[in-house]
């Protein structure tokens, strides 16, 4: 079977040779991908022109965040190819000066806590700035940014700050100034990549004047798109490659390389295939490729490497609404069942040892982790004491090997998984349950059923999907978006859990400016989190990257959410 598996990789390998085009092998140089973005890189063009081939899976459709669709192909990276903001956010999703002078801060005095609980956050814009067009950008384009982003009649996906925004003033041309109504943690990354990005109001604002409906099918956002990013769109196809040329005039410097290249492919396999034959450079954002593709990848692609950033972490995630049965909804059968887990041994045998345990919803590798480790709870694996849990609830074991209720009943429960990166998870995890004396039914969400609120919200007892476990994504599980008939079972709270004190605590969070008492307020919710268990931590995920070994300076992030290309200006090639 192995060997017809390789022929047909190698037909499909010969097929694509013919129509790629091959790249130059190098041996591998240490990556630099630490310098910083605020470092401008030189402004004189080479001699000899630079070119690169990126790859995404899927069909990029636009340049900013406020016109993504529900499946993102890689687009943060390919936001900050073409887009610039007042800050960015580096490798270890740091915010560092972009268009702006700095970053605000309560140090700095540009980051305001009024006594009445209001804000203002102000950002100089740096002298000179243009468009790609060679338009001066000024602040009068962040406040017509903010003006459409919030006009209702535009079909945006609205940029979350602006629920606590007052208003967005303009001073002067370099002077940008946000009051808040309210305190807001993120309130600094108003007006980057994640939350509203700027727009060229010389470009829009006699359609937006004439016609406001119109607005979101012009062309400025995908083929004629301006920004102020380290690249410019030269040409973009829908199912062809989009060329992306150097902007000479990029406020952090001239990019190294002169043009990139973004190539679309439909489907993991067949990036796959395009990796192997040659020709690509680096495979940008996520999807991508499997695990176990990229180990393939990494044992046959002798002109590249293959490196890993952090992904969505996945958890089991209990039903904490009426769960059937009911003992799910007991924290000491749920703290039971994580000591009856082998996690490193799921790990290590289902993602060829890249994904390691997980300990807590945030990632080891985030800056705030260290801080708040020592406040978890860790569940090591021990069936001995998992067992002695168990029979104090009340269960024994029968002739079968199987725990049994008081009236005979046995201990039997549903454990649902998704397509995808869970699914091979469901039958080890399962496993291992049963092996414990329980009954486990697995159960898969047929692709028919995904968008079937009701069915994917009332799992009776626990459920396998990936979760976002950056910061932001903590306000994910307030009550306020518990999946519930009111509101279409629509919400990103998937265990359910309607608790006030631990909304109190979510709350407490996001409007706690001052480090020390933020830092004091996310470990008491982590600790939450690790000793109830409304999420079970199993794995911290991984998303593969390709990187050929004539590229410089290309990192890979060490946090969730950051992206490849946030210092593109300083890719390179040897």
């Amino acid at each position: 079977m192995r060997s017809a598996m390789n022929r047909g990789l190698g037909v499909l390998l010969l097929a694509t040779l013919m129509v790629a085009c091959a790249a130059p092998a190098s041996p591998p140089t240490p990556s630099s991908a630490g310098q910083s973005a605020a470092q401008p890189a030189s402004t004189a063009a080479p001699s000899t022109p630079k070119r690169i081939v990126t790859a995404v899976v899927g069909q990029p459709t636009v340049w900013v965040e406020r016109l993504r669709a529900s499946v993102r192909t890689g687009q943060w990276n390919l936001y900050e190819l073409t887009s610039a903001g007042v800050t960015l956010l580096d490798s270890q999703n740091q915010l560092q000066p972009q268009l702006a002078q700095a970053v605000p801060s309560l140090e700095n005095g540009l980051w305001k806590v009024l006594p009445d609980g209001r804000m203002e956050t102000t950002w100089k814009l740096k002298p000179n700035l243009k468009w790609h067009d060679g338009t001066p950008l000024t602040s009068a384009d962040f406040l017509f940014t903010s003006q459409i982003d919030q006009d209702k009649e535009i079909q945006f996906v609205r940029a979350t700050p602006y629920s606590a925004v007052e208003s967005i003033e303009a001073p002067d041309a370099e002077t940008i100034v946000a009051r808040w109504s309210r305190p807001y943690i993120d309130a600094d990354q108003l007006f980057t990549r994640n939350y509203a990005s700027v727009v060229a109001k010389h470009l829009l604002e006699g359609v937006y004047a004439a016609d406001k409906s119109k607005l979101v099918d012009q062309p400025y956002w995908s083929a004629e798109y301006v920004g102020a990013g380290p690249y410019k769109v030269q040409s973009f196809e829908v199912g062809g490659p989009i060329i992306l040329k150097a902007f000479d005039d990029y406020v952090l410097g001239r990019p190294k390389i002169d043009e990139i290249e973004i190539r679309p492919f439909g489907a993991a396999d067949a990036l796959m295939v395009g990796v192997l034959a040659g020709g690509i450079d680096v495979t940008l954002g996520s999807p991508g490729l499997s695990l176990d593709q990229a180990e393939q990848v990494s044992s046959q692609w002798r002109d590249g490497k293959v490196e890993y950033t952090p992904g969505n972490w996945l958890p089991i995630t209990p039903q904490m609404l009426n769960p059937t049965p009911a003992i799910v909804g007991d924290v000491r059968f749920r703290k039971a069942l994580m000591y009856a887990l082998d996690r490193q041994s799921i790990a290590d045998a289902l993602t060829h040892g890249r994904e390691s345990v997980a300990h807590s919803f945030l990632n080891p590798n985030q800056s705030q982790f260290r801080e708040i480790e020592d406040r978890l709870i860790k569940y090591e694996y021990d069936p001995r004491k998992a067992a002695t849990m168990i029979e104090g609830l009340g269960y024994t074991k029968g002739s079968d090997g199987m725990y049994r209720d008081g009236t005979g009943q046995p201990l039997s429960f549903e454990l649902r998984a998704w397509t995808g990166t869970s699914f091979p998870y469901r039958a080890v995890v399962a496993d291992q349950w049963r092996g414990l004396g329980m009954g486990v039914e697995e159960q898969v969400v047929p692709p028919q059923r995904t968008n079937d609120g009701e069915f994917v919200a009332a799992f009776p007892a626990f459920d396998l999907v990936p979760q976002p476990n950056d910061l932001g994504g903590l306000n994910l599980l307030h009550s306020r978006l518990t999946r519930l008939p009111e509101n279409g079972f629509r919400g990103s709270n998937f265990n359910r859990m309607m608790d006030p004190q631990f909304d109190a605590l979510i709350d407490r969070w996001l409007v706690t400016i001052p480090k020390t008492e933020r830092m004091q307020a996310l470990g008491q919710i982590l600790y939450e989190i690790s000793d109830r268990l409304n999420e079970m931590p199993l794995v911290y995920g991984v998303r593969p990257i390709q990187i050929s070994n004539r590229m410089v300076n290309v990192g890979v992030g060490t946090a969730v959410d950051s992206s490849q290309a946030w210092n593109a200006h300083l890719w390179d090639v040897k």
